[in-house]
This record gives C-alpha cells, structure tokens and sequence, in this order.
C-alpha cells in the first residue's frame, strides 16, 4: 500500500524525528522499478529519508535451493545485487536524484558484477531500460556499509565501490575496535581507536 507506507514515512520524520527506515529488497516479490513504488520514492526523495536496504525471508535464493542456509550467505548478496539495478535500470535513480540509498553487506555482488553488468548494458542497447548511462557511473549515488567478514573482502569491495578507500579501512577499523570495546577487550584498543579515527576525520 504505496499510500499508507508514504504517510507512516511523513508521520515518522516530521512528528516523530526519525531520519530513515530500513526496507526489504522487494515488496511482495515486485521490484522497486515497478511503477507502483514510484510515488513513494518521489515522497522519500522529498523527505530527505534515509534508506537502509536489507533482506528479508525469503531471498530469490530460497526458490532454487533451500538446503545448507544459502538462501541468507547467498541469496542476501543476490537480493542486493537485484535491488541496486532495478533502482538504475529502471530510471528510479535518474528520476529521484537527491535519494539517500545505503545498501547493506557492502553492496552484496555488486563490487564484483560491475564488468560483466557493464558489458551487458554497453553490448544489449535495447536492454538498458529507463537508466541514462551505464551502471558503474551510478555507484557513488549509494551509501554501503561495511558488514563484511574479512578484512580483505572489505577492501577488494571498497576498491570498486569508493574513491578514498584509505578513509575507508579505517573506518572499518574504527568499527572494529568500538566492537572489541563494548566486549570489554581493552588492551591497547583505545589507542587502535584514536589512531583510526585520525584516519577518517571523526571524532570518538
């Protein structure tokens, strides 16, 4: 319900305070090019919200196998990847420039699928949709975070996704150690800490 999901999104940012909403890569299976979404992308854009995209069950893996738990370790990243490119193909980041979109786990496929999904925009012109350039350009128009598991899988993402990836690590080491500091691991952490904030031009 298109209209009732923009009034809660008023109600919560102009009486409430809140700054953003987390949203499931799909509603109900449909994509967020279809045209139904379009009023309220128009509506969040207006708000200036704060979107955080994150699966739910059931990912489109769950349809092809639901054994080993890989409807989350894939078919999260899978679900991402969908979401970041119906949001360009379908014209929604063109028609709503101003949208403050952050996509979870890093971006899911989406560092590693910018060549091949490149190619396919440049080789298959008839399938380029309603987006005005090629999909790579688009990707400085997303936040992501930095739920990654390793260090180097943060980093190869990043390398894709931000032009300052120093500032990048070391805000992933920042996060880091305010995590081993709310364990109460304390040995020389507050000074990883301060030393990484540094990096990244934030205070503690």
């Amino acid at each position: 319900d298109t209209a009732r999901a923009i009034d809660e999104a008023t109600h919560a940012i102009k009486e409430l305070g809140l700054v953003g909403f987390m949203i499931d890569d799909h509603v109900n299976a449909l994509t967020y090019d279809h045209d139904v979404f379009e009023e309220f992308w128009t509506a969040i854009e207006e708000l200036g919200a704060f979107i955080l995209i994150h699966q739910f069950h059931p990912t489109v893996v769950y349809y092809r196998i639901q054994d080993y738990f890989l409807l989350n370790s894939v078919g999260n990243l899978v679900d991402r990847t969908l979401a970041w490119c119906a949001l360009i193909y379908g014209g929604v980041m063109d028609r709503c420039p101003n949208l403050k979109i952050c996509l979870a786990h890093a971006g899911g496929y989406v560092p590693y699928a910018l060549d091949r999904i490149d190619t396919g925009w440049e080789v298959w012109s008839d399938s380029r949709g309603n987006s005005q350039d090629k999909p790579s350009t688009y990707v400085d128009r997303f936040y992501y975070d930095t739920v990654t598991f390793t260090d180097t899988q943060l980093l190869a993402s990043f390398a894709e996704l931000s032009d300052d990836i120093d500032r990048v690590a070391a805000q992933a080491r920042v996060e880091q150690a305010q995590a081993r500091l709310a364990q109460g691991d304390d040995a020389g952490v507050r000074a990883e800490l301060a030393k990484a904030l540094a990096r990244t031009g934030l205070d503690e």
